[in-house]
């Protein structure tokens, strides 16, 4: 009975897409962040398999997931960053420590892999600035956002 974080595989494509369109509603936009199913499901699986994308799991059920991808610095490609595409954990369970366990797994795997590790909240988060602050992170850039069509 206790949660795992495993890899994700492309057999997990059809439970995330439900999972990604909740997490679109959550960014407030006019438009939503996934559309077409066809290219989300050939998304995820490029996702899944570049990695890293982790799977949140108790007694087969899956509570939620963290994704990102390792690229070079625009500037210095000697440097390796990973970057934090999508966190969410379904909110039946938010209080369990999935959400702790998914970042904790994501951090790791950047220390191994990466030389810097960056990490986007949405306004309204569940995750809270100081969370990441005590795991180490720390504020560098604020991000802003103009619907223009």
């Amino acid at each position: 009975m206790s949660t795992i974080i495993r890899n994700a595989t492309v057999d997990d494509i059809e439970w995330l897409l439900p999972q990604l369109r909740e997490f679109s509603k959550m960014c407030g936009l006019s438009r939503p962040i996934v559309g077409n199913d066809e290219h989300s499901r050939r998304f995820l699986a490029e996702s899944i398999n570049a990695g890293p994308f982790f799977i949140a799991e108790r007694d087969a059920i899956r509570l939620g997931f963290i994704a990102g991808e390792i690229h070079q610095h625009r500037f210095n490609p000697e440097l390796k960053i990973l970057s934090e595409m999508f966190f969410y954990v379904d909110p039946k369970f938010r209080f369990s420590r999935a959400g702790l366990m998914l970042l904790e797994h994501f951090k790791l795997h950047g220390k191994l892999h990466a030389d810097l590790i960056t990490f986007s909240l949405l306004d309204g988060s569940p995750v809270k600035t100081e969370s990441l602050i005590k795991r180490g992170f720390r504020p560098m850039e604020n991000s802003f956002v103009l619907e223009v069509a």
